[in-house]
This record gives C-alpha cells, sequence and structure tokens, in this order.
C-alpha cells in the first residue's frame, strides 16, 4: 500500500493527472482561442495598414493619357471583355499589378518602366494584367487574404499561397501567348526589363494586388514562355473525375459518421 500510495504522489503521476484535469484541459483551449484570436488580429491589422497606406500613395498618380487607356481597351476587347480596368500610372518604382475589387479596380502601371520599353512589349504587360482581371484573380487574392488571416498557424496555407500564385502568373503567360500580343521572344524580353527595373528596389506588393511577386519561378516561367503555353484544360478524364468528387464530398460526413456510430449490443 505505501508503494502505491508513492507512486500516486509522485510528481509524474501528478503532473499527468493535472494534465488530464477538466480545468486544465479548459485553460489550455482558452489559451489557444486566444493566441490563434491576436494572431488573426494582428494579421488583419497589418494588412489592412498597408491597405490604406496603399490607397493613399495612389494620390501620387495620375490617370493614363487617353491613348494608353485606349490601348488597353483594344486589347481587353479583344480578349472578350465587356470593360476593362482604369489604367493608372504611377511614379516610382514598382510592379504591373491588378489591385482593387468590383469598380474601384485599377491597371497600376510604373510610369518610368513605361518610358523603356516599347508598344509591344507594353502590350504584352498590359495583355498580362488583363488576364489576371479576366480570371478574377483579384477576387482569389481577397480569399487568400481572409484564409490566411484566419489559419494563420498552418503552413499549408502559406505553400498554397505561394503556389495559386504560380500557376495564375502561368495561366496568365498562356494568355499572352495564345493571344499573339507579342512573340514570346518579345515577351520574355519584357519580363526580363521589368525584373531589371524592380531589382534594386525590391518592392513588395500590396495586399489583393496581382503582379511580379515570384522572382524565384522567372527562370521557370520564361522556359515555359519560350517553349509556348502549355495545354490548361483538364481533359475528359479530369472533368469527370472533379465531377464524380464533387458528387462524393457532401455524403463523406454522413459515412464518417455511420461508421463511428456504436453498435447496439445484442442481449
Amino acid at each position: 500500500d505505501k508503494i502505491v500510495a508513492a507512486r500516486k504522489n509522485s510528481p509524474v503521476v501528478r503532473t499527468i493527472n493535472w494534465v488530464r484535469s477538466d480545468s486544465t484541459q479548459q485553460v489550455a483551449i482558452a489559451t489557444l482561442k486566444a493566441i490563434w484570436g491576436l494572431g488573426a488580429l494582428i494579421w488583419f491589422g497589418i494588412q489592412g495598414y498597408r491597405c490604406i497606406r496603399f490607397r493613399r500613395s495612389l494620390a501620387c498618380g495620375c490617370a493614363a493619357s487617353e491613348e494608353l487607356q485606349a490601348f488597353s481597351d483594344e486589347i481587353a476587347g479583344k480578349m472578350g471583355l465587356s470593360k476593362s480596368p482604369r489604367v493608372w500610372l504611377m511614379p516610382g518604382v514598382m510592379s504591373p499589378m491588378l489591385w482593387g475589387n468590383g469598380n474601384s479596380t485599377l491597371l497600376i502601371f510604373p510610369e518610368r518602366l513605361l518610358d523603356r520599353i516599347d508598344r509591344s512589349s507594353t502590350g504584352a504587360l498590359l495583355t498580362h494584367e488583363l488576364a489576371h482581371f479576366q480570371r478574377r484573380d483579384h477576387w482569389v487574392r481577397v480569399v487568400a487574404l481572409m484564409a490566411t488571416g484566419f489559419f494563420w498557424w498552418h503552413p499549408i496555407v502559406w505553400w498554397a499561397r505561394r503556389e495559386i500564385e504560380a500557376v495564375e502568373e502561368e495561366c496568365c503567360d498562356a494568355v499572352v501567348l495564345r493571344s499573339a500580343a507579342a512573340p514570346p521572344k518579345r515577351y520574355a524580353e519584357a519580363i526580363l526589363d521589368t525584373i531589371d527595373f524592380l531589382a534594386e528596389y525590391q518592392p513588395r506588393l500590396p495586399p489583393l494586388a496581382t503582379g511580379f511577386s515570384q522572382f524565384p519561378v522567372l527562370r521557370q516561367r520564361l522556359t515555359w514562355i519560350m517553349r509556348g503555353p502549355r495545354k490548361q484544360g483538364l481533359g475528359r478524364f479530369g472533368r469527370m473525375l472533379c465531377v464524380g468528387l464533387a458528387c462524393v464530398l457532401p455524403l463523406q460526413p454522413g459515412w464518417l459518421a455511420a461508421r463511428t456510430t456504436n453498435p447496439v449490443p445484442q442481449l
């Protein structure tokens, strides 16, 4: 009995009992929720501040000339867009980007870069950003921003954001090549001119913006551009698989509930 009592009073056993107690578990859950909420609050606070700061900086820019806006509208019309975003020129060093949502969406273009490239390269870069607009990638940025804020602690979210942005760039490159806005070599040179323009300062993209954000995938992108766009469709098998998964996934919770239900014991 003394041995059993000594074991029950040992520090290890008391620690295990303390961890297993209901009060400790409630405190641990409350602490995790507080950390989760604090991280989300910090994330949304920082991104909101960056959005406000960037919106204020737009006052330093100006609307594009009628000629450049008409050029952008012409490209948008050839792409089948019923409307095109307003082209906004900005001083300083920044990436061509699509920023904002709804009626406030702007196609932002650095004025100094416009002076360094010719009309063909300008058309290729405008086509790339208009492809983002056509694909609604600026709305994907909103979803990604919200998902990252709520699940900032999950590494899969950060990996998925990076992969989604890389795939978006590849798809928009394919749109440029299929539209024949510029030969592959000229389009690759336009990207290199943009990277050279950004290399000195390496500015960060503001929240909710699409632009040249991933320099490490540049070599891969240029290889794809010179070889031509890859096939983007899923194919018949891929579409059938997606439809099958869409039909099966809603039934999964019912199957799991049926499997976890304890069977009624037979008398």
